[in-house]
């Protein structure tokens, strides 16, 4: 959405260095009922404040992504009139508004994409809330001498009103004078991004793996159900935004947390009775299953300046016939997709699944039910481990592919137990061991995607679809990744080592070896 053109603002924009905190501008927050306080003109001692301009009302948007990653930042995106404005804790950065869309590369060069630039690439900006914005700047001086400036943004709307005052002076006595001011008439120093709450309350906050309160000696079955309600609880808030296409996190998210839930039931062994651990796993694989085409297009395209990039570009028009090919298959399978998820099946099916795992439903019980969480996750954890380290230290220059696709796998499941047991474990401890697994894990997964985007392109390229011209292109670009393949296997056995330190396999023996 294109910002809309509004008058130019009665008083210069703020543009502090957020590197620089001498220059910044410090935020402190007013709320009702110190509000209704809010008298800053006057004399007080030797402090004298003087109303610069009356603050023009005008409407305003605070964006966030679904994820909120401004808000997690501790910053807040506002939206008014023209322009862009990012609050930050001690600074406020502005440029024009007028982009293309609402993803960070739509947005004009300036210094609020700058400093977001690491937040959101692969998601849209959502409006997050919505009032009327006025900005009224006062000029202070101290025994008569000229030493700064506040600014009051005042936010209303039906949350109803909320100030914040920006305090731009160099560090002394006159600023001090002018914080305690602001300390007497009720204002606490912001975090901007707190404001998202008092803007938008009642607002849920998206996490994609909330945590899940989990008891050591809770029942075994107990704790997983609480798991899986958690992720079918996720799954079904990225619903709408899947339907709507607003961007291509929702889907993976969704996928995650299916995952997450089979995940559950197949490493879980013995928790579930043998017939429901079936049935459901057969389920959430069928849920699954609906997603997997539609996915792979998202990551072909998302991936398309890079598959650019590794070929001659005498070889770019058969790519552009290739995407212009994915991006038609995309349209319509997002469709079906959407059709899919609005449709009563579905929605029996996913209401039906939710509903088996409610706080107050009965599972069938396995015989490992009731085993305490901690020590299933314990023994479960560490046979994985064992197990990865085994296959690990096995592979050498000539052992087979399938055998590095195993490693790759074991690594997922034994991240996925430690996720799924996370509070569990003490977090210092646990994220100190899942660092190294992850930088491993990552280069299987390199590994991996090779292997599979070759496949896939060489299944394209011997399809109907694929012209002369997309089998040449597809043919160079499975030569590059085949080479890139070989690149990770390469560095397998160097990322199993930073694994397998002995420091890290001191502290699995000590949190897992029971």
């Amino acid at each position: 959405m294109v910002g809309a053109v509004s008058a130019p603002d009665p008083f210069p924009e703020t543009q502090p260095d957020p590197n620089n905190m001498a220059e910044a501008g410090q935020l402190f927050l007013l709320q009702p009922p110190a509000e209704g306080a809010m008298k800053l003109a006057g004399r007080r001692g030797g402090l004298q404040i003087r109303k610069q301009n009356k603050g023009k009302l005008a409407k305003f948007t605070a964006w966030d992504c679904f994820d909120g990653s401004v808000r997690s930042s501790g910053r807040l995106l506002v939206e008014r009139g023209s322009k862009l404005h990012l609050l930050g804790p001690g600074y406020v950065l502005t440029q024009s508004a007028k982009r293309t869309g609402n993803f960070l590369h739509d947005l004009r060069a300036g210094p609020v994409k700058d400093a977001l630039s690491s937040l959101f690439p692969l998601r849209c900006l959502l409006p997050a809330a919505s009032g009327r914005l006025a900005r009224k700047r006062y000029r202070f001086t101290w025994k008569q001498a000229g030493r700064g400036a506040l600014v009051r943004w005042h936010f209303s709307g039906a949350f109803g009103s909320i100030s914040l005052v920006e305090v731009l002076a160099e560090p002394g006595q006159p600023r001090d004078a002018a914080v305690q001011l602001l300390a007497a008439l009720g204002a606490d120093p912001a975090v901007p991004g707190d404001l998202y709450a008092l803007l938008a309350p009642g607002r849920p906050v998206y996490m994609l793996k909330p945590p899940v309160p989990l008891a050591p000696e809770q029942p075994a079955l107990e704790a997983a159900a609480a798991i899986i309600r958690s992720c079918l609880g996720v799954a079904r808030q990225n619903e709408p935004g899947i339907a709507a296409d607003l961007d291509t996190e929702f889907l993976h998210d969704y996928r995650i947390s299916l995952r997450r839930i089979r995940s559950v039931l197949s490493l879980f062994k013995g928790v579930f009775s043998a017939r429901d651990a079936a049935r459901l796993k057969q389920a959430f694989s069928g849920l699954m299953d609906a997603t997997g085409r539609l996915r792979d297009l998202d990551v072909y395209l998302l991936q398309r300046e890079g598959f650019y990039a590794r070929v001659p570009e005498q070889l770019h028009p058969g790519l552009d016939a290739m995407f212009r090919a994915f991006e038609a298959e995309r349209q319509q399978g997002h469709q079906r997709f959407a059709q899919y998820l609005a449709g009563a099946r579905y929605k029996r099916q996913i209401t039906a699944l939710q509903a088996e795992f409610a706080e107050t439903a009965a599972i069938a019980p396995g015989p490992k039910a009731g085993r305490p969480a901690l020590k299933l996750a314990q023994k479960l954890i560490w046979k994985r481990y064992s197990k990865v380290c085994r296959i690990a230290a096995g592979i050498t220059a000539d052992t087979p592919d399938s055998e590095v696709h195993e490693l790759r796998i074991n690594c997922k499941k034994l991240r996925y137990l430690m996720e799924l047991f996370e509070p569990l474990f003490e977090s210092a401890e646990l994220k100190a061991v899942l660092k190294p697994l992850k930088r491993l894990q990552n280069t299987l997964g390199d590994f991996n995607d090779c292997s599979v985007q070759q496949a896939a392109l060489l299944k394209f390229a011997g399809s109907p679809a694929a012209t002369r011209e997309i089998a040449l292109s597809a043919g160079a670009l499975i030569a590059v990744l085949h080479q890139n393949q070989r690149d990770a296997r390469a560095m397998v056995g160097e990322k199993f080592q930073a694994f397998d330190s002995p420091e890290t396999q001191s502290r699995f023996r000590a949190m897992f070896s029971g």
